[in-house]
């Protein structure tokens, strides 16, 4: 066999089995997630999960390669009767979601948006949608929240690096935890600790709308 003939049949060996950890991850996020809107008292006053979730998924230009997943799960805030929220999870391994300037990596992006992912409409990616009729704001450099009078009402999304959700303890610390804190109201800096492993740090591009630089 040719050393390009090698390098195929190895790249694509590789790409498979970042597809099945990518599912697997996927599977674990969707379990802990609905296990948390269930069952934790403070947040199963507040919300419901109403349906199942929600999956989309983004090829690259070809169709050949899946590069993003992102899965929704409906909520009803309550005393709301219908949906009105959706708590999200998207994996992206390339294109738009790891567009960020000076970024080289696979990122993970966790979103409480009034709309479900949807790649052909909706999604988190860079340049971010600039509207002056729906204002956002960087917290704390890891955190884009969407205004809103009452915090848990504001929508918002943060990013960490795939590489970093190894565990089941990773999915918690990072992903559960984080994620109760803010939907009961948490400020970012109680919910997403500055030094937490593998949380992406975000700044703006001064001469670039909607541009953000990853940190290190």
């Amino acid at each position: 066999m040719s050393n390009i003939g090698r390098h195929i049949l190895e790249s694509f060996q590789f790409v498979s089995r970042v597809g099945s950890e990518c599912d697997q991850l996927s599977k674990l996020l969707k379990q802990e997630i609905s296990e948390l809107v269930a069952s934790d008292d403070e947040v199963s006053r507040l919300m419901r999960a109403e349906g199942h979730w929600i999956g989309s998924d983004e090829t690259d230009e070809w169709g050949w390669v899946s590069t993003a997943v992102g899965y929704s799960l409906p909520i009803k805030v309550k005393p709301k009767r219908t949906v009105n929220r959706y708590l999200s999870f998207q994996i992206s391994l390339s294109g738009k979601g790891v567009a960020a300037v000076d970024n080289s990596e696979p990122l993970v992006h966790v979103l409480w948006w009034d709309v479900p992912i949807d790649f052909e409409e909706c999604w988190m990616g860079f340049p971010l949608d600039v509207d002056e009729n729906s204002p956002f704001s960087l917290e704390s450099g890891v955190l884009f929240r969407w205004a809103s009078y009452d915090a848990r009402d504001s929508q918002w999304v943060y990013s960490l690096r795939l590489t970093s959700l190894n565990t089941i303890r990773d999915v918690e610390t990072k992903i559960v935890g984080p994620v109760r804190s803010l939907l009961c109201g948490g400020t970012v800096e109680e919910s997403l600790p500055l030094a937490l492993e593998g949380l992406v740090h975000y700044t703006a591009v001064d001469d670039k709308i909607g541009h953000y630089r990853i940190g290190t």
